[in-house]
């Protein structure tokens, strides 16, 4: 792929949640007592990962979007045969879950791809080996674990490296068996999973660099993650080097943000304000102007704390003339490639003198970049770091860019050289309004999309599937198709598509009750008629019935009322029983059915789904002076909560306003 300077617009309204903070959180909430709501979870390869493995322990995971709701173990897997757990190619994955299936006793045998098979597990396997758990290393596997879950009321374990991974592995493996920890660092490293767990109710304190973790159980919560400063890395330096940029609450936790202090003592110009806590950890927003750059000179106890961000150090030392330094940096050859040669290779490539010398990297820069033929190493940070040269390269720069989803799937969206492909999936679809709507939405939020209209049957369903695969960040589905795609057991009308497979969700449910809100209609307490038992008036069933509503059914076929009755606690429909709402979910323009005038005269409110044209429903609810909310306003509602499925862009109630006036102006 080429990346070459253009006229890119950086989207600052994208998000890109923290990586490193999504892995704790999706352990924490397989492991709390309770549900997890997490909010800006980072949804890439690596993260991915950590939730499949979870699942096969006994959690389960509902995504819509970076929103993800996290439902705990349930009971522990069965010992008979132990689990392959798939980490891909996630150290972070690989060494926490070490912990967590250690300290539970799961048996289980963990793998990766070829990159993670080649990085170090000595490091996590020896002080749980020392804590008392049976993990050991085995032949074409990174390791296995047992079922013992021997551990000492308290252990002292001294680090002899700054891994916040091993540090995680051991709290997690004291939590969930029950024991007590008590760690000291000699390196302070990351410290997310202690946030976290003190977050969520565990009793853990630091006292500099020393952790100590009592038994403890951790109860599930709301979480939001902030963006990710890593990331974020290279959207400054693309600022640095470019028109500026600002970036909106991303993480600046103390033992991340050594990159920006450097950037500033070499001249950047870089400003940090709206700093505030988010469920523990810093977060704030950042504003980038271009800034000439002095050559950096990075200390060894200094680089420990930015190993993530060399790349896009390395990236920015092309530019400033002179000499820049990096020592300690060794660690690099340990990551997903060797990234200390990939990252001197790739200044090299791009024009600049380069070398290694031990564990230091010293890259002679001209003043700017070159230009020329990258080798990334399929390493994600090295092609975002190709990809950020390239923009601001003389002659361009071409690279493989396969890995960049293993930690920031969206990065060509929001540096602005690409935007989302979105579509409709269904059969006659021809007069559907949502390519309005998200042309709409599109402009109003400066996110460029195209939104396409995929015509199926069922002949051609599964080839149609493979193609949206291929092509489409995401779509929606329309009936009879909805059933093919489910999320948590409901009939999904919108999928996400990301790292190559299908996140469906439901926002059908979120059209109902949003419209009825926009009418200033409470639901709770109220009767309410629901008439068709489709994939719309189930997900209009479960979210009603969640805000307290009490559901009558009514359906041609008696079977399937009463089988929503049964799913979603509510009653068949009786006919004479007065109703405060009669929600319709048929396509039936001409008639009434099971409601009858005498029945619409005694409700306050009627909805139907039906949107081609003027119901006799809405007609006979206008007649007798009631609400009448039809199904344009259904359709913007979810489609307002898809858009921000696929884009990761919330409108505020402003927004929405504004865009609602603006959808029924135009139809």
């Amino acid at each position: 792929m080429l990346f070459e300077p253009g006229n890119y617009n950086f989207n600052s309204r994208l998000n890109f949640g923290d990586k490193s903070i999504t892995h704790r959180a999706f352990i924490c909430g397989a492991l709390a007592e309770g549900t997890t709501e997490i909010e800006n979870a980072c949804i890439c390869r690596d993260t991915l990962s950590t939730a499949d493995c979870l699942k096969k322990m006994g959690a389960d995971f509902v995504f819509r979007g970076t929103s993800v709701t996290v439902y705990p173990l349930k009971a522990l897997p069965s010992r008979n045969e132990p689990l392959v757990l798939d980490c891909g190619n996630s150290g972070t994955t690989a060494r926490l879950l070490a912990g967590v299936a250690a300290g539970l006793g799961i048996r289980a045998v963990f793998k990766g791809d070829a990159s993670l098979s080649r990085r170090p597990m000595d490091r996590v396997i020896l002080p749980l080996r020392e804590m008392g758990f049976d993990i050991r290393k085995t032949d074409n596997a990174l390791f296995v674990t047992g079922d013992s879950t021997c551990v000492r009321d308290e252990r002292e374990l001294s680090f002899e490296t700054s891994s916040a991974q091993v540090k995680g592995a051991l709290l997690f493996a004291a939590l969930v068996s029950g024991g007590t920890i008590k760690i000291t660092e000699k390196v302070r490293s990351r410290n997310h999973t202690e946030i976290m767990l003190s977050h969520l109710g565990a009793r853990i304190k630091t006292d500099g660099n020393e952790i100590r973790l009592e038994k403890s159980r951790i109860k599930g919560a709301k979480l939001k993650i902030p963006n990710d400063v890593s990331t974020a890395a290279f959207f400054i330096a693309h600022g640095l080097l470019g028109d500026g940029a600002v970036l909106n609450n991303v993480g600046v936790n103390p033992t991340r943000t050594e990159y920006i202090s450097l950037l500033k003592e070499s001249g950047a110009n870089i400003e940090i304000s709206n700093e505030k806590n988010v469920c523990g950890e810093a977060a704030a927003d950042i504003s980038v102007t271009r800034s000439a750059l002095k050559p950096f000179i990075c200390r060894k106890e200094r680089s420990r704390l930015l190993l993530d961000e060399i790349p896009a150090l390395a990236v920015l030392a092309l530019t400033a003339k002179g000499r820049s330094k990096f020592e300690g940096v060794g660690e690099l050859a340990a990551k997903e490639s060797d990234r200390l040669a990939g990252v001197c290779g790739l200044a090299k490539s791009l024009g600049a003198d380069a070398a290694v010398c031990g564990d230091c990297l010293e890259i002679y820069g001209k003043g700017y970049i070159e230009g020329g033929q990258a080798d990334t190493l399929n390493d994600h940070r090295l092609e975002l770091a190709a990809a950020t040269a390239g923009l601001h390269s003389k002659r361009g720069v071409e690279t493989s860019f396969g890995y960049a989803d293993v930690s920031c799937p969206d990065f060509l969206k929001i540096i602005g050289a690409e935007k989302f492909r979105l579509g409709l999936l269904g059969g006659d679809i021809s007069s559907s309004k949502s390519p309005l709507l998200f042309s709409l939405f599109s402009d109003y939020f400066s996110v460029p999309l195209s939104y396409e209209l995929f015509e199926t049957d069922a002949a051609r369903f599964d080839d149609t599937l493979k193609k949206l695969k291929t092509y489409a960040d995401g779509f929606n589905v329309t009936m009879p198709y909805k059933s093919r795609l489910s999320s948590d057991g409901m009939p999904s009308n919108t999928v996400l598509n990301k790292c190559g497979r299908f996140l469906p969700a439901v926002t059908d449910g979120d059209g109902v009750v949003l419209s009825l809100a926009a009418h200033k209609i409470d639901v709770e307490g109220k009767k309410l008629l629901l008439i068709g038992a489709g994939g719309s008036a189930a997900a209009a069933a479960r979210a009603l019935a969640d805000r307290g509503a009490k559901l009558c059914f009514a359906n041609r076929t008696q079977e399937k009322a009463r089988e929503s009755a049964s799913r979603f606690g509510g009653k068949i429909y009786e006919k004479g029983v007065v109703c405060d709402g009669i929600l319709s979910f048929v396509p039936v323009f001409d008639r009434l059915l099971f409601a009858d005038e005498k029945d619409v005269a005694a409700a306050e409110f009627v909805l139907d789904a039906y949107y081609f044209r003027d119901t006799r429903l809405l007609q006979c609810a206008r007649k007798y002076g009631k609400i009448a909310v039809d199904g344009l306003d259904m359709l913007f509602f979810q489609a307002i909560k898809a858009f921000e499925i696929f884009t990761s862009v919330k409108a505020s109630d402003t927004d929405t306003e504004a865009l609602y006036a603006l959808f029924r102006s135009k139809i």
